[in-house]
């Protein structure tokens, strides 16, 4: 009695020396490591929220027409590139920092200080070999929100490690515990686990540490109470012969033994309970290999519908394609068209130019015509004047020759001269009167035919002139109507040329769009499809890592086994053997958590596969319909056009 209660006096004496040696540094590494410490990364954190805001704004903006969210795509993009590379610059930096102060850190703090104040250390009891596990400080969600996240595992996988590490560090000295914390170290960063790394690391380190301290204490506490108590009949065993420096337990009183009569029994117990604890475990690994098979089923399916969907895209990429040829060939046949009829019309043009030109010319003609008859007519009529003017001047000779013939003959009369010259006189008289009868007919008869020449040549004169008038008329009539034929046509075709161009353009952007969607579907798609295989070859590795971890546990207990039969009688290896069973308990504990969370997270992994694989697959209905819709406003226009 007396025994256990100094044992139990000094485990509560050094739990409360350790809290209070743990407690005692924490302020220095917390206050060093905080963000409200740190201006430059506050300022950091600070630009950071701010160009997350601004670039969900630009997301979120949305346009009313097609026209519009083609313009702000473009206009758009380079700004998000931007943001992107910012956050990308941000981020390095923020890494390299993070980088360089922990390596300053771990170079220049020492290790207790370190590991104490950064809590890495688990809450030990004083019980051996207590299947109980309690998180570090570091686990909690106060510490978990100051500290940069590892990559994602799966819930309970810590848990797994730690007891497991736990178990190592209860059964072997500080050359294998330490061997043992570097080779796990070492698997976790070939993993791209470097912090929980160095984070088991020192957490393993701050245990060694703290389990010294807490020896070096227990033996002066007990020295202490052995002159106290003034040398009472208990014999104090050395603790480092029976536990190493490196071990879970701070101090362990060992009484001085007498053989145990149920010592068989418990050796029967332990059989049994290590084919129990061998059994289940089979059984834990039958069921992790058919949740792997599952997995495996699970996964091949997704691949599949992955694979039909990108087929699908691929065919509705050739069928766009396809449909942008048949456009561009309706659209350059349309644009030969229009090019057809603008030749036939500037042939039309240039025909009723020539036409234009040889009225002109007839016209030309007809008026050089006009003007030659008329010189004609005033050169005939200047000379009938001049006729008429000898006539008339005839007639005035002869009526002056009357006139002395009459005066002639009255003095022939009055002097009554012979015969013979009245008779010649007569005869005289006669022939002037039949002369100049002649020259009258004559004269009457030219002015007859100047007359009616003239009359003819007026009559030519005014027919030509109203062919003339008649002929400028309709040419000016056809020259209007020609000229305004000659600018509706070239009015059209300038109104189909561009109507034409505007079609092509929105024709081009339409095809960009398009084009550029079909391009984010395809990088979406192999974002998801590479996403996919890398949790695909996550889970495997967890899967293969609790087997591996099961078939651990079975060697152990094998060779448990083993060691029993070779001894047993000792009373120390039953002991052992129950503390290693219990070891076992909790282990195998851990495992089934760590089980039922990889089912869990398992699960969840499947459905937000599902529920990608059916964004994806909406997305690419979507995409579907709009180029169906885009599809037939280009065959419409095409057709317009």
């Amino acid at each position: 009695m007396g025994n256990g209660l100094r044992s139990k006096f000094a485990q509560s004496f050094f739990k409360m020396k350790r809290l209070a040696s743990r407690k005692s540094h924490s302020w220095w590494w917390d206050s060093h490591i905080s963000p409200k410490n740190s201006k430059w990364l506050s300022e950091n954190l600070e630009k950071m929220d701010r160009l997350v805001k601004e670039m969900l704004k630009l997301i979120e903006e949305e346009g009313d027409t097609f026209a519009k969210k083609a313009e702000m795509y473009y206009r758009r993009r380079p700004e998000l590139i931007s943001r992107v590379e910012d956050f990308y610059r941000m981020y390095r930096a923020l890494a390299e920092r993070y980088d360089i102060l922990t390596g300053e850190l771990r170079k220049n703090i020492p290790s207790d200080l370190q590991s104490q104040g950064s809590g890495n250390c688990s809450d030990f009891g004083t019980e051996p070999a207590s299947p109980s596990f309690s998180l570090s400080p570091d686990r909690t969600p106060e510490r978990k929100q100051k500290l940069p996240k590892p990559l994602r595992r799966a819930a309970g996988f810590d848990v797994f490690l730690g007891s497991t590490t736990s178990s190592d560090f209860s059964r072997k000295g500080s050359d294998e515990s330490s061997s043992a914390s570097s080779s796990e170290s070492g698997s976790e960063s070939e993993d791209g686990k470097i912090v929980d790394a160095y984070e088991t690391t020192s957490g393993l380190n701050a245990r060694i540490i703290q389990l010294e301290d807490q020896l070096r204490e227990a033996r002066e506490k007990l020295k202490e109470y052995e002159k106290g108590s003034n040398g009472q009949c208990v014999h104090l065993v050395s603790i480092d012969e029976h536990h190493d420096a490196k071990d879970e337990i701070p101090a362990v009183v060992e009484v001085e033994a007498e053989p145990h009569p149920e010592s068989v029994d418990k050796t029967v117990v332990s059989e049994t309970e290590i084919s129990n604890h061998k059994s289940e475990i089979k059984s834990l690994k039958e069921a992790m290999e058919a949740a792997a098979k599952q997995f495996k089923a699970e996964i091949s399916l997704k691949d599949h519908t992955i694979e039909e969907y990108k087929t699908q895209l691929d065919a509705a990429m050739s069928k766009f394609i396809q449909e942008k040829s048949t456009l561009e060939g309706e659209l350059k046949s349309s644009i030969a068209g229009l090019k057809l009829e603008a030749e036939q019309l500037s042939e039309k043009k240039s025909g009723l130019e020539i036409r234009i030109l040889e009225q002109e010319q007839m016209i030309n003609e007809l008026k050089v015509m006009l003007a030659e008859s008329s010189e004609r007519s005033f050169h005939e009529k200047s000379i009938l004047e001049s006729k008429v003017c000898s006539l008339m001047e005839s007639e005035k000779i002869l009526a002056s020759k009357l006139r002395a013939l009459d005066v002639v003959q009255v003095e022939s009369e009055r002097h009554s001269e012979s015969e013979d010259k009245r008779a010649a006189l007569e005869a005289e008289i006669s022939n002037h009167k039949g002369e100049i009868k002649c020259l009258k007919e004559a004269m009457e008869a030219a002015a007859k035919q100047y007359e009616a020449e003239i009359s003819v040549k007026e009559h030519t004169i005014e027919e030509y002139k109203t062919q003339l008038d008649a002929a400028i008329n309709k040419f000016m009539l056809e020259k209007s109507t020609l000229e305004a034929e000659l600018k509706n046509n070239v009015a059209d075709l300038k109104l189909e040329v561009e109507k034409l161009s505007e079609k092509k353009s929105s024709l081009e952007i339409r095809i960009l769009v398009l084009e550029q969607m079909i391009k984010e579907l395809k990088v979406m798609s192999t974002e998801s499809v590479e996403k996919l295989l890398h949790e695909k070859s996550l889970l495997e590795s967890k899967v293969c890592s609790l087997m591996d971890s099961v078939n651990i546990h079975e060697f152990k207990l094998q060779a448990l086994q083993a060691e029993f039969e070779l001894h047993p009688e000792s009373e120390d290896r039953t002991v052992v053997l129950e503390a290693e069973i219990s070891n076992h308990k909790g282990e195998i504990k851990c495992l089934k958590e760590a089980m039922e969370a990889a089912a869990k997270q398992f699960e969840g992994e499947i459905s937000i596969k599902d529920h990608t694989i059916e964004e994806y697959k909406t997305q690419l209905d979507e995409a579907m319909n709009k180029f169906m819709q885009e599809n037939s406003i280009l065959k419409l226009s095409s057709k317009e056009a």
